[in-house]
């Protein structure tokens, strides 16, 4: 019960939280804190620019929820077994088992008022907010007889860098070819 409720709190501080936000988590058998940077982005399109774009790199994976007026994306969960013992190749004992991750995405408009000017003269933006939750399975948990095998890791930020450089990448292609075609 106390994972779901971790989960829950979560998932909610993803939804309203900048990069640098921590998160707390504990669980039932013994209290662990963690520290968890949230990866967010703030791009100066408005969203009915950037959710195409969005969609369109999120094919890649398998797509549970894309809901552009809740703003949110989620994927299935993703088995990244071999990704993880590549990683860890010199330690039998800690082999990863299992290994699996999910991504949701938060994206909502937000507006610039860097130039303290009248709020109808602000830029529409996006801020999109990106929650990998990354579970696995070792070799000397199974060992240990532990009841509940999948353990939570942190990100290491890795994909979420990188679904945020595709869309900068998309972003500036689309700006330089609209560019070209207005002169």
């Amino acid at each position: 019960m106390w994972k779901k409720l971790t989960l829950v709190f979560m998932l909610a501080m993803a939804f309203n939280s900048s990069a640098t936000d921590l998160l707390t988590t504990s669980t039932s058998s013994n209290s662990i804190t963690s520290t968890y940077t949230i990866p967010s982005r703030v791009f100066s399109a408005p969203i009915d620019e950037i959710w195409p774009i969005l969609i369109q790199e999120m094919k890649r994976y398998e797509l549970q929820l894309a809901n552009k007026q809740m703003g949110q994306i989620k994927t299935r969960w993703i088995d990244n077994t071999e990704d993880e013992n590549f990683y860890e190749i010199n330690s039998a004992s800690n082999t990863v088992l299992a290994s699996k991750f999910n991504l949701l995405l938060q994206v909502n408009s937000v507006s610039d008022n860097s130039d303290n000017s009248d709020s109808s003269d602000a830029r529409p933006m996006t801020k999109i907010t990106i929650f990998k939750q990354q579970q696995l399975i070792r070799k000397r948990n199974l060992n240990k007889g532990e009841s509940d095998l999948w353990i939570t890791k942190s990100s290491d930020g890795v994909t979420e860098e990188t679904i945020f450089y595709r869309i900068e990448h998309v972003m500036k292609n689309y700006a330089l070819s609209f560019e070209q075609k207005t002169k």
